[in-house]
């Protein structure tokens, strides 16, 4: 499942402006995700779920374990207090989270990498899920954060800036390589009506494509594939041709996407076929093994019983009527009751 790209978190972080002003009630981890469950006025409790690719409001909430060390800090100091900003940095793939209680926080979260979650107050690192030191930049407890090496912001790109991107590259790949990712990178060529394959395309009709994306309202969309959810995007994407569905929210698209049914590999069909197939031929075993042991023992009855039985015939012939007998004279057959000591 792809990660976020920037123009992803830019309309993710429009759409979170509805937590501002809420209360963070708890806050739980499983393996490298974070949930935060946060109270919104008028609305009622919103699960938050912070993976190290991206973030969105679930309905979905797992059975979690004993807390991890990271998430029992970030519920030391942030349980009970209220969200006051959301803002995306530049066109980073970075969330800062502004949290205030007896103090202000900050909640970094980065969604490139491996992702990290960082927590800041008083301008130094109190908790983060991963602390490295690169060689440009580090994030370390009782440190500032950091942002990584300064790149251009995307979203504000000159016109000459991107012709220079451009210049004798694939218009989508040079798009991809500057942070739209390769389905944005289709879709702003699509929109500005340039082949995704040209070399030297248009910047100023690339820079226009890009803007009406960005002042695009939310119309989530999921795609599919072969009936299966594959794809969340905050926008409809008129270069995907696949079929698709309009929800709510965004949050509601990725929802969908990242909580499908796990479809079985054709290696566990086979094993599952092939169990099923030895189950059926046991059960027939038995019941064959049960025909057996029954035909088996009416053949040692009719042993035990012998004399009995061919007096019993000798009666019939002369037309008696013994007991325990019921004679059909027509067919000329006779069904005799083999009296045996119960055991």
């Amino acid at each position: 499942m792809r990660g976020f790209t920037t123009i992803d978190l830019y309309f993710m972080t429009k759409e979170l402006q509805t937590l501002l002003n809420s209360r963070i009630d708890k806050i739980y981890q499983l393996k490298e995700d974070i949930y935060l469950s946060i109270y919104v006025p008028s609305k009622g409790s919103k699960l938050l779920r912070i993976t190290p690719n991206k973030l969105w409001l679930t309905k979905h909430k797992p059975e979690f374990e004993e807390l991890p060390h990271m998430a029992k800090t970030l519920r030391r100091f942030l349980q009970n207090a209220r969200i006051k900003e959301i803002i995306q940095i530049k066109s980073e793939r970075i969330l800062q989270m502004t949290i205030e209680k007896e103090q202000e926080f900050k909640l970094y979260l980065e969604f490139f990498s491996n992702g990290n979650t960082i927590l800041e107050k008083d301008s130094k690192i109190v908790a983060a899920r991963i602390e490295k030191k690169w060689k440009d930049r580090s994030l370390l407890r009782g440190q500032p954060y950091q942002y990584p090496p300064e790149s251009e912001d995307v979203f504000n790109l000159e016109e000459e800036q991107l012709k220079e991107k451009l210049k004798d590259e694939i218009a989508s790949k040079a798009l991809a390589k500057i942070g739209f990712g390769k389905d944005y990178a289709e879709e702003i060529c699509k929109r500005a009506n340039i082949d995704h394959l040209q070399t030297n395309a248009d910047a100023k009709k690339i820079l226009e494509a890009i803007k009406d994306i960005m002042n695009s309202e939310i119309r989530p969309q999921v795609y599919y594939d072969n009936e299966q959810p594959v794809l969340a995007t905050p926008i409809p994407m008129i270069h995907i041709r696949s079929k698709s569905i309009t929800t709510q929210t965004f949050s509601a698209a990725l929802d969908l996407v990242e909580n499908k049914p796990i479809r079985k590999d054709r290696t566990q069909k086979e094993k599952e076929k092939i169990e099923n197939i030895i189950r059926l031929q046991e059960e027939s075993m038995k019941k064959l093994e049960k025909k057996a042991a029954a035909e088996r023992r009416k053949a040692e009855l009719i042993y035990e019983k012998y004399t009995e039985i061919k007096d019993t015939l000798e009666k019939i012939k002369n037309k008696e009527q013994p007991k325990n007998v019921k004679v059909d004279w027509e067919k000329k057959k006779a069904r005799i009751k083999i009296e045996t000591e119960q055991e």
